[in-house]
């Protein structure tokens, strides 16, 4: 998962650059409890870096529609600035143990999958 939103706080609002990283942060602390809150006991919800968040959990192919929207939810958010309300959107990519056994080759794939669902919110 990765909040698309620090790019608009950066790209767009004029507010020097300390409370601007002040938003980012608030931001991605936002982004972080509201990914916890979504998460079952035994979920794992990490931060990789930069705006990049990674939420694992064991989940039955019939669940997975639910638990993806569930981390979409999460994901969607107004977070007030000192320039007023900022909307956030997340993009996601999900990956399977069906589509991959190894670790990084699951994290690979869900970031293709991200890269490409915040292609699609952009175009």
């Amino acid at each position: 998962m990765s909040a698309d939103g620090p790019l608009v706080v950066r790209d767009v609002t004029d507010v020097p650059a300390e409370p601007r990283s002040l938003e980012v942060t608030a931001l991605l602390a936002t982004l972080g409890t509201r990914l916890l809150g979504s998460a079952r006991p035994g979920d794992l919800v990490a931060r990789l870096g930069g705006d990049e968040f990674v939420v694992g959990a064991c989940v039955p192919r019939a669940a997975l529609p639910r638990v993806e929207q569930r981390i979409r939810d999460a994901g969607c958010f107004v977070l007030s600035t000192t320039d007023g309300a900022l909307p956030v959107r997340c993009s996601t990519g999900i990956a399977t143990s069906d589509d991959a056994a190894d670790p990084a080759a699951l994290l690979s794939l869900s970031d293709a999958g991200m890269y490409r669902d915040k292609a699609l919110a952009r175009a």
